[in-house]
């Protein structure tokens, strides 16, 4: 009886043993199943790469450098087909490509910091500065050349790919970023990588093509200057002669040389009259009617000269002038005589006016009664004629010289385009129709300049770009 129940016990004992033997087995089955499908899975076989001990012996660096490299590769693309990857001792990382076709260099430190981002090219000389937060840096006034929406838009993507500014200068264009990839989740690490580059290769088309955004000359409006005058006219060589005095001319020589001169242009008035200096008058003057507008030319003995028309009456006043090198920015602050109070505003591109607060603005509601197209032609003329101003005054027009007489090239030429400008004003400007408008004063965000923009005119008149905000 005892041997019977041993022996029921040991065999209980062993199917117990055994199911355990087979529940171990199913679970060490399942651990390396696990292993091997999860994300941390090693491959079977005694391939060194995967092992343990191995992993634990890399840096800490080199893992996050693998790890990045793996995650921004899709947006290296853009550095070309000749990308060349350099991993450095210190877990940082050199990429090496080209943008826009020129070489290219991108460093990242082991933080994931961008410690260079430099595209290298020959460009004409010059420096120019975007920040994303602030305005540019342009010592050299070559932000006007650029395309004023192209620069928006790059001004944008500087934000969005956490650059703090892009640098152009002749040897090409630099970025500086603010932007650590480690601590970006790993998509945004991506897209800023993609930003960063797409940034930098805006950038060198846009610094590349500023030469062809260049404002060409905008061609005159008025009819190119007349052939050589009629045979019965005296030949300009004669006529530039006889007004090539030193300093001032006597009497005698003044009359010479503005009867030659209002011989030869006389042709373009009706009822021509010449008044020669005598003891009442101390100018030579030519007197008729262009377009219907009486006229005349003064003659100074000095060489300075100037013409006059009587205009239907003007309501305000008008005094613009032309120069296209002229800083946005008036006064001189450094220039103890200067007038302070004066403040400049251009009409058209280097034509403005400058005055007072006060008198700008009745300059500038004369301005918006004007047509663009008047606008266009009056800037053209004072572009293409040594015209210093243009003054409308009540019922009156003026025009200055800018240069003497004797230093204009051809005087006769010159003397019958500015008549019949002269003749243009006076006829078709008091006789504007476009409404006034209201407008406001602003400061153009790109060239500095400052103008009124209102219902007719939106963009900056001096280099075209459109208001702020």
């Amino acid at each position: 009886m005892k041997w019977s129940l041993l022996a029921g016990a040991g065999a209980s004992t062993c199917l117990a043993l055994a199911v355990c033997v087979v529940l171990l087995a199913g679970l060490v089955f399942l651990v390396r199943r696990a292993r091997r499908s999860g994300p941390d899975a090693l491959p079977d076989g005694p391939d060194p790469a995967f092992d343990l001990r191995a992993l634990r012996e890399v840096p800490a660096g080199d893992a996050r450098r693998e790890l990045l490299l793996r995650r921004i590769e899709p947006a290296l693309g853009t550095l070309g087909d000749d990308l060349q990857v350099v991993k450095g001792s210190k877990g940082d990382l050199r990429l090496r490509g080209a943008l826009s076709g020129q070489p290219t260099a991108v460093d990242i430190d082991a933080d994931g910091r961008f410690t260079a981002l430099q595209v290298e090219a020959t460009f004409p000389p010059g420096v120019l500065v975007l920040h994303a937060r602030h305005a540019p840096d342009d010592p050299d006034g070559l932000l006007i050349l650029l395309d004023a929406i192209e620069v928006e838009l790059l001004i944008e993507q500087l934000s969005e790919a956490k650059l703090a500014s892009i640098r152009f200068a002749s040897d090409g264009v630099v970025g500086t970023s603010e932007a650590r990839l480690h601590e970006l989740d790993a998509s945004e690490e991506t897209a800023v990588v993609g930003q960063t580059l797409s940034a930098l290769e805006n950038a060198v088309d846009l610094w590349r093509d500023r030469d062809v955004l260049e404002p060409p000359a905008a061609p005159p409006s008025l009819a190119p200057p007349p052939p050589p005058p009629l045979p019965s006219a005296p030949p300009s060589d004669p006529v530039k002669a006889a007004l090539s005095w030193k300093n001032h001319a006597n009497d005698g020589e003044l009359a010479k040389g503005a009867a030659l001169l209002f011989s030869a242009i006389e042709d373009l008035l009706t009822k021509p009259k010449q008044l020669m200096p005598d003891d009442e008058r101390s100018e030579a003057e030519l007197r008729g009617r262009v377009n219907d507008v009486p006229v005349r030319f003064l003659l100074e003995s000095d060489g300075e000269w100037q013409l006059e028309a009587k205009i239907a009456r003007v309501d305000g006043s008008f005094y613009v002038r032309y120069d296209p090198d002229l800083t946005p920015k008036g006064g001189d602050p450094d220039d103890d005589w200067a007038d302070q109070d004066d403040i400049r505003v251009f009409v058209a591109k280097g034509m403005y006016v400058e005055a007072s607060p006060d008198v700008v603005e009745i300059f500038m509601h004369f301005a918006e009664r004007m047509t663009d197209d008047q606008i266009q032609r009056l800037r053209d003329g004072m572009a293409n004629l040594p015209l210093r101003f243009v003054w409308f005054l009540s019922d009156e027009l003026e025009v200055g010289g800018k240069v003497p007489v004797q230093q204009l090239e051809d005087p006769v030429a010159t003397f019958r385009t500015i008549l019949a400008f002269v003749g243009w004003m006076g006829s078709d400007i008091p006789g504007g129709v476009a409404g006034a408008g209201s407008f406001a004063q602003t400061t153009c965000t790109y060239c500095s300049s400052r103008y009124f923009h209102g219902v007719r005119r939106e963009a900056c008149p001096n280099c075209g770009a459109s208001p702020a905000g």
